[in-house]
């Protein structure tokens, strides 16, 4: 069974290197709907979003079948330092299936030929700016979930999936009863200056509250805006054994 062909959407991120390595995150759906974050050594910075045609959906679609995901390793790592990370989500029916992490692109060469054309993709078609902060989402970071003293942190292709996600959720005034904390994870593989210094929020974050489906952002000013996913992404995606003790460097 060509189980590829039932993926609904793929996430590509790329966090950099020592050097000038594009950091970039790309959400492609089946439909051609693609969100783009140009975050440092690409051609567009900032937030955008665009569609591609049918073909070039399926070309991407159809590298990443010839990789057979399902059936390969989900990490992948080169034996020196200071290179490029790559993740990609993949989701089926609104749910995780897989992230694979490679690593200085140590995986099979059928994935390392899927990068190029995905990774390349957003300037493929006409790029429509969107606002920066909506939702809030961090420069050079990843979100992390904190329960009690567990953490679950999400790689960078999961990070982009939940703000995507976030960006199509309803925002609403409720309250709820909030069950972790979503901080921020630096981009560890990424040394350097900032590479879209320009890019400046229009609010200092404070803290985010969440359930798993409603998400609280408060800001310094006192301001608040709550998410409605709809669903609750932590139990959708992931197990209760995912959740771990923090390792030194993430204390």
């Amino acid at each position: 069974m060509d189980t590829i062909q039932q993926f609904d959407q793929i996430v590509y991120s790329s966090s950099g290197c020592y050097g000038e390595c594009p950091i970039l995150d790309f959400s492609l759906e089946r439909n051609g709907q693609f969100l783009f974050q140009g975050e440092g050594y690409t051609e567009s910075l900032g937030f955008f979003k665009g569609k591609l045609t049918s073909n070039q959906t399926n070309f991407i679609f159809n590298k990443f079948r010839k990789a057979d995901i399902l059936n390969i390793d989900k990490d992948y790592s080169v034996g020196h330092t200071d290179d490029q990370s790559i993740t990609t989500t993949y989701i089926i029916n609104g749910k995780i299936v897989k992230t694979i992490h490679d690593y200085g692109m140590a995986g099979p060469s059928e994935l390392v030929w899927a990068y190029i054309p995905i990774s390349n993709a957003y300037n493929q078609s006409n790029l429509d700016s969107i606002p920066e902060d909506d939702p809030y989402y961090p420069k050079l970071s990843y979100f992390t979930f904190h329960k009690d003293s567990l953490i679950l942190s999400l790689e960078k292709s999961e990070s982009f999936y939940l703000w995507t996600e976030l960006k199509n959720s309803t925002k609403v005034d409720t309250t709820f009863d909030s069950k972790y904390e979503l901080e921020f994870r630096f981009n560890y593989t990424y040394w350097g200056p900032d590479p879209n210094e320009n890019r400046q929020h229009k609010l200092k974050i404070k803290s985010i509250e969440t359930d798993g489906r409603l998400f609280k952002f408060y800001f310094e000013n006192d301001e608040t805006i709550t998410y409605d996913l709809g669903y609750n992404f932590i139990d959708r995606n992931f197990e209760e054994n995912n959740f771990r003790k923090p390792k030194d460097w993430e204390l």
